[in-house]
């Protein structure tokens, strides 16, 4: 073997276990699907939603892909109980919205007037009650993203020869 060759096996196994450290903190889209921290997996579905897997386990389907992301970025770094509010906001939204088409569609099909009125007045307040949610819902994301830039500037200066 060369000293050329040598080298570059050297240069090569140095840049794999770099590589490799760094895999736990970064995410890589392959395909369709995100891998978050080498432990998380984003999927997109046939409906629109998001899976995510932790380890291989299903641990929700999102709304949207940001939602997960924020997810994932919380729980690694130990904010479990920001992380659970998340996933609670979304369910809550995926149920609001469920409510949601059932009133339209009902207020579109029916010709009972009062039960139009009933049903516009409940859409009004699960609108209102959406909205609510997804402010909070994107305070919480605000809070993952500084954790998230807090965690790669800790990680750069910790690496910076300054």
């Amino acid at each position: 073997m060369t000293t050329l060759d040598k080298s570059y096996n050297k240069l090569r196994n140095l840049t794999l276990q770099s590589l490799q450290s760094l895999s736990s903190n970064i995410i890589v889209k392959i395909n369709d699907d995100f891998v978050v921290f080498d432990r998380y997996k984003i999927s997109p579905t046939s409906d629109g939603y998001f899976t995510l897997f932790r380890n291989d386990i299903l641990v929700h389907e999102f709304t949207n892909s940001r939602n997960a992301l924020a997810y994932c970025i919380l729980e690694n770094r130990g904010r479990i109980e920001e992380a659970f509010e998340l996933m609670w906001g979304d369910k809550r939204i995926q149920r609001l919205d469920v409510d949601i088409n059932r009133q339209s569609h009902i207020i579109k099909t029916t010709k009972d007037e009062d039960r139009k009125e009933l049903m516009a007045m409940r859409l009004t307040q699960d609108v209102a009650q959406r909205g609510q949610v997804k402010i909070k819902l994107k305070g919480t994301i605000e809070l993952a993203k500084y954790y998230q830039q807090k965690g790669f500037k800790h990680e750069t200066a910790r690496t910076s020869k300054k």
